[in-house]
């Protein structure tokens, strides 16, 4: 099966069934991307798979800004040989899996689908083609992409038996979009995040990769980030946080600009220093089908990433953690910041704190427990502190004067 999508990023689609092979082996230049086979979720109950199909995933993740319906896909099938030569050299396709019968194979069927169906595709950019189960057997992998669709082509393949698992067709097409796997911190596995497509979830994809697609925005004033001029040292903001999946307006973004080392710049490509985002969470099916061992009830998730909204921006995201109401995640220095989940409803969404801390404690010894903020974003101030008890002290540059009034 082969899938062609347009230059708008919207999925318009050509799609080709077909007998043939691949393995990866990136031609030079390209980036090449792999789901590993096994990954996914077991498929759902057959009462969710009518709302399964792909016009729903993604309109549903996109909250309907992605479209994908019948009018925009092109369905044929295509006889490959399972042999012979193209413009990539000898390709066999009935035990090998190499970039020549890759390759070969997409080839092949452009031409059918040009020649022999008189079809004009020289429009539509992206092209999934989804192989016969036949060579499960040799293609150890679930799907593999391109990464990025600014030329003039970009392609993904889908391996036979992961042709009707859509978060598989979900993953490998949103590496055309752009998108790199998403890991988990304090794991070595690629796909370490369990909230997200992008890596083990059969889900829409994390607040990183929405906010880069334009699906999501922040929910402050314009869609701005929280940096150093709105969030100063020891200042506590409160929001109120809705679902990802249920407002555009749904993701806190906060660029600790406070943290860029000295002389570092930013480019399209990538920032200094990783943004964070805040974001709330749900198993909710058939498409947030989220793991209940992490979400046993809704979360707040924190996401950090270097990535920009550029199409030039390849970069991971990484899951830093998932926060349940009454608990807090706290980011070490220089970044300092401490979120707290006051509370999470399933109607109105979790009420957050996030407060920057440029010290891990105040101290009698220096001017943080005399300066009336909260340095160490602990909730207390200077001598409601227990850091600030034991002896007094006197803040550097000031003087005391010991002796009583009389």
């Amino acid at each position: 099966m082969y899938v062609i999508r347009d230059a708008n990023n919207m999925p318009t689609n050509l799609i080709v069934n077909a007998s043939t092979a691949l393995k990866l082996t990136p031609l030079a230049g390209s980036r090449i991307r792999v789901r590993r086979a096994g990954i996914s979720a077991p498929p759902p109950s057959p009462g969710y798979r009518r709302l399964l199909r792909g016009e729903n995933y993604w309109s549903n993740c996109s909250q309907g800004l992605a479209k994908m319906t019948s009018a925009q896909q092109i369905v044929i099938e295509a006889p490959i040989a399972c042999a012979g030569n193209s413009a990539y050299g000898f390709f066999n396709s009935t035990d090998q899996c190499r970039t020549q019968e890759i390759y070969a194979w997409m080839n092949l069927a452009e031409d059918y689908a040009r020649f022999n169906l008189g079809l004009n595709i020289s429009n539509i950019k992206q092209r999934v083609a989804i192989l016969p189960r036949q060579v499960d057997t040799f293609c150890p992998w679930a799907g593999l992409a391109s990464v990025g669709c600014a030329g003039t082509r970009c392609y993904a393949w889908i391996n036979g038996g992961s042709a009707t698992d859509l978060p598989v067709i979900f993953h490998e097409m949103g590496h055309n979009l752009g998108l790199m796997h998403s890991n988990r911190n304090g794991s070595t596995d690629d796909y370490g995040d369990y909230t997200c497509t992008m890596g083990s979830a059969s889900s829409c994809y994390n607040s990183v990769n929405t906010w880069k697609l334009g699906w999501t925005r922040s929910l402050l004033p314009g869609g701005s980030d929280l940096n150093s001029t709105a969030l100063s040292v020891g200042t506590t903001l409160t929001f109120q946080l809705p679902f990802q999946t249920r407002s555009f307006e749904s993701v806190i973004r906060i660029y600790p600009d406070w943290a860029v080392p000295a002389g570092s710049s930013s480019n399209l490509a990538a920032l200094p220093v990783p943004a964070f985002y805040i974001s709330l969470r749900n198993r909710a099916l058939p498409f947030e089908n989220l793991a209940t061992s992490v979400f046993p009830s809704p979360r707040v998730l924190i996401h950090t990433s270097n990535i920009t909204q550029d199409v030039s921006s390849f970069q991971r995201s990484t899951l830093q953690t998932l926060v349940a109401p009454g608990k807090n995640f706290s980011a070490p220095l220089p970044f300092g910041l401490v979120v707290r989940v006051l509370s999470i409803s399933n109607t109105t969404g979790a009420s957050v704190t996030i407060c920057r801390a440029d010290r891990t404690a105040e101290s009698p010894n220096d001017e943080s427990c005399f300066d009336g903020i909260d340095n160490d974003c602990d909730g207390l101030l200077d001598n409601d502190d227990p850091d600030c008890s034991g002896r007094s002290v006197v803040p550097n540059g000031w003087e005391a004067d010991y002796q009583l009034p009389r």
